[in-house]
């Protein structure tokens, strides 16, 4: 089982101001749309179908192994599917393939926890958290057994927006960085922002649309 960090009770503001943190080194349109995460902790990605959810969430796994971190994706949406091998070649995955282990199958909780337990991966990419059939309280576990890595869950959502079922709006109240696919556009929520505060999923399309509503 993962160490859990040990936290000082009580600091100066001081010596609270002096801390440093490792962060995610982004550039370009990444660091415009997010800024530089910590590294560790968890994420929320939410969106309606069709609004560009998966690509994005390939397009940054790309992002962050080209950064040299290791991802693990459990591919529990789509699985084995031709779409989501289109998905993979259109963005250029196998360019990065040696940082990243995909896992195509359902597995349960236990397995899924001794899996980040045992590897030295930096990052865990969840697909989807309904698919995965997390609790809420699971989420609230993995948080605490593993602060330095950087857990992902990607996350379905009601039409109103808002995350569908208990697990995921856990995971949105636990996420430091929330991400809203919308119109091929994804919009940080919190707590991270760069210059824009999104990132053009498909830059075509959210041009069109976006366009008109701005």
């Amino acid at each position: 089982m993962a160490k859990k960090a040990t936290r000082q009770r009580a600091t100066s503001i001081t010596n609270f101001l002096s801390m440093t943190f490792d962060v995610i080194e982004f550039t370009g349109e990444w660091l415009l749309a997010f800024g530089r995460p910590e590294k560790g902790g968890i994420w929320y990605v939410g969106g309606r179908p069709t609004n560009g959810k998966t690509s994005f969430v390939v397009q940054l796994i790309k992002a962050l192994a080209l950064l040299g971190m290791r991802v693990r994706f459990y591919n529990f949406e789509e699985q084995q599917s031709r779409t989501m091998q289109d998905t993979i070649r259109r963005v250029g995955l196998e360019e990065v393939a040696k940082n990243i282990v995909m896992i195509n199958s359902l597995i349960g909780y236990k397995e899924l926890k001794e899996e980040i337990t045992n590897t030295r991966n930096d990052v865990i990419v969840i697909d989807t958290i309904q698919k995965s059939g997390i609790s809420a309280k699971q989420v609230e576990e993995l948080r605490e057994l593993f602060p330095n890595k950087l857990i992902i869950f990607v996350c379905h959502v009601l039409p109103n927006g808002l995350p569908d079922k208990q697990p995921a709006t856990q995971v949105y109240r636990e996420a430091s960085l929330k991400i809203f696919c919308d119109r091929h556009r994804a919009i940080s929520q919190g707590r991270y922002f760069g210059e824009l505060g999104y990132f053009n999923i498909w830059k075509e399309k959210a041009d069109e649309y976006w366009a008109v509503v701005e």
